[in-house]
């Protein structure tokens, strides 16, 4: 467990349209962190081109100190632009004064004010469990892993270790299974290469890792870091689950007891019904 002085969380929103452009899901998501976690710094990310002035206009009129953090409008375009940055050593060291840092997407919620207490938990990154619905239904035993970014708090240290370290990321087996998970990863890659890379740390590293991942970002942190030869602790299902809900929150509420978590993400996107007991937009 972390020292608390050693703990000083920094609250991130991506940011990609200007605030009269925002809805009234992501009105409700950015009113209701500024009533729980205002008391923790907040800075907002996002390009050049935003209009910042109407976010710090909102965030004046209720005394909320804010500040906003520039970076290339490339990482702002689509998914996988989002993925690249926050892949990125670059992004991690920007906000390497800080302890911990939760990502905040505009279609999360958070019900309480938890931060310390997850910051001081020991795990390098939460986020939701995720769970196989492919086919529509969930039931038991389809929990696959956790970590979804949406809401999501990551060590800050552990992330720029994890993307400095030349050490050896996999071993050759893995690297076979890691083909065999992300079919795209064929495409940049070759078999007898592996065989070297998984002998030294040459292009098999965190970083080389990272930069060539062709997935969304949560699923690097929360399902490739987590099986390397890097120290990474993810905190079990369970656990997470009393962190954040996103795919089949009723499943995951009977889970943890009938009790909300810290937060949630994409409360619209995923069984609104069972939501709107407890959120209003």
């Amino acid at each position: 467990m972390t020292p608390n002085k050693d703990i000083t969380p920094f609250i991130l929103i991506p940011v990609y349209k200007d605030f009269e452009d925002l809805d009234s899901a992501e009105l409700a998501s950015l009113d209701q962190l500024v009533t729980i976690l205002a008391a923790h710094p907040i800075g907002l990310f996002g390009p050049e081109k935003i209009d910042w002035q109407k976010y710090l206009k909102y965030f004046s009129a209720r005394d909320i100190a804010v500040t906003t953090h520039i970076f290339d409008a490339v990482f702002f375009t689509n998914v996988d632009g989002y993925s690249k940055l926050l892949l990125s050593l670059d992004f991690y060291k920007r906000f390497a004064a800080y302890s911990h840092l939760l990502i905040y997407q505009l279609d999360a919620y958070v019900f309480s004010d938890e931060l310390l207490q997850w910051c001081k938990a020991g795990y390098d990154y939460i986020g939701a469990p995720w769970i196989d619905n492919r086919d529509g239904i969930v039931t038991k035993g389809e929990l696959t892993g956790v970590g979804n970014g949406g809401l999501s708090l990551r060590k800050t240290d552990s992330f720029i270790r994890v993307l400095t370290s030349k050490k050896r990321f996999k071993s050759f087996r893995q690297l076979v299974e890691e083909y065999k998970r992300f079919p795209a990863l064929k495409q940049v890659s070759r078999m007898p290469v592996a065989c070297l890379r998984a002998l030294t740390g040459w292009r098999n590293n965190g970083a080389y890792h990272a930069q060539r991942f062709l997935y969304n970002e949560d699923l690097f942190w929360g399902l490739v870091v987590k099986e390397s030869y890097y120290p990474f602790k993810l905190p079990p299902v369970e656990k997470a689950a009393q962190f954040s809900f996103e795919i089949a929150p009723e499943h995951l509420f009977r889970l943890n007891k009938q009790q909300l978590p810290f937060g949630c993400h994409a409360w619209f996107k995923y069984e609104p019904e069972f939501w709107q007991r407890y959120i209003q937009w």
